[in-house]
């Protein structure tokens, strides 16, 4: 009987070739894009409430609850005009009692998204120097400028400037959750960094926002850091 090397050659390329899934190229699996835009106007328009869990840094274990939340149309302090608001609110639990710890009510216009300002609350305001729109499909790594915001001494349009704040949006992953983040650097009047802060809630394809949240700050060096999940 003959020997036919090259059949057994061939039928042992097949064999190990079924092993590994195939003889060809795998199929390119394209990532998930997320509607980014959808997800902000949900934010803004539609608000939400999520509490987080973190340690403090001596080991304190608190909750700590982000809101948005839409109001009435009101009038801009800095240029009188009628804008869109939502409210941020972060409210503290610890050992058992709750603090309200304030935030800003932005104003923005409610076609485009685009943020006009903010009202810090504590008598202080900010205007955007620059806004961008978020776009409708944006893939997990995505990421781009929100907006730009003067900080003022006070509310008015005779105001000065007492620190930038640059907020960039980004779309990230974490623990296979997707996440829309605003990722925010404030400098006082010299250009000096005083404090970071990245803000995240889950969201889905079609841009819906989930319960997941994950909250980072850091002030003069101290990272308190916080999330559900």
């Amino acid at each position: 009987m003959r020997n036919h090397p090259a059949r057994w050659f061939a039928t042992s390329a097949a064999i190990l070739l079924a092993a590994c899934g195939g003889n060809g190229d795998p199929t390119p699996v394209t990532p998930p894009a997320y509607a980014a835009d959808i997800a902000q106007r949900h934010l803004l328009t539609g608000g939400g409430s999520w509490a987080m869990s973190g340690t403090g840094p001596t080991g304190q274990a608190f909750t700590i609850t982000m809101t948005f939340a839409p109001l009435l149309d009101a009038a801009f302090p800095i240029s009188g005009a009628v804008a869109s608001l939502s409210r941020q609110t972060f409210t503290l639990t610890q050992e058992g009692t709750t603090t309200d710890v304030g935030g800003p009510t932005f104003y923005f216009d409610k076609s485009t998204l685009s943020i006009v300002g903010t009202d810090n609350g504590d008598g202080t305001c900010s205007v955007a120097t620059s806004s961008a729109a978020l776009p409708s499909s944006a893939a997990a790594g995505a990421n781009g400028s929100l907006v730009t915001r003067s900080e003022l001494n006070f509310c008015a349009s005779s105001a000065g400037s007492v620190g930038i704040t640059t907020t960039r949006w980004s779309i990230e992953t974490d623990a296979g959750i997707a996440l829309l983040c605003w990722n925010s650097t404030v400098t006082d009047a010299i250009g000096s960094v005083i404090e970071t802060d990245s803000r995240c809630v889950e969201i889905g394809t079609d841009g819906s926002l989930g319960r997941r949240a994950r909250l980072t700050i850091t002030v003069v060096g101290l990272t308190i850091a916080a999330r559900n999940f």
